[in-house]
């Protein structure tokens, strides 16, 4: 630290797009699809689609409240990451700021 270089950080953290929320629902889903018509009696695959897509109202209303969840989970998630994201630039500011002052004693 004598030579005057100011210690940085990148702020961007890293990140593995297979696991994004976006990618992990659609390949849960077709995993379930798929193993449910592979263990499935080849008759039995009409009752299986007819039974997911003919609920009654309260299964209606329960996928209606976790779909409105997860919406909302995502939504929290990416301010909860832009909030994070501003605050590590800000204190990374901070620091070079001090790291300055204490070089120039």
């Amino acid at each position: 630290m004598s030579n005057g270089h100011i210690q940085s950080s990148d702020s961007k953290p890293g990140r593995v797009r297979f696991f994004s929320t976006r990618n992990l629902s659609v390949l849960v889903t077709g995993a379930i699809v798929v193993v449910g018509e592979v263990k499935a009696d080849p008759k039995d695959i009409p009752k299986i689609f007819d039974s997911l897509f003919a609920s009654h109202l309260w299964a209606a209303l329960g996928w209606a409240l976790a779909i409105i969840l997860l919406i909302c989970s995502i939504i929290l998630i990416r301010i909860i990451m832009m909030i994070d994201g501003k605050e590590i630039d800000r204190l990374a500011k901070e620091r070079d700021e001090l790291q300055k002052k204490l070089l120039a004693k």
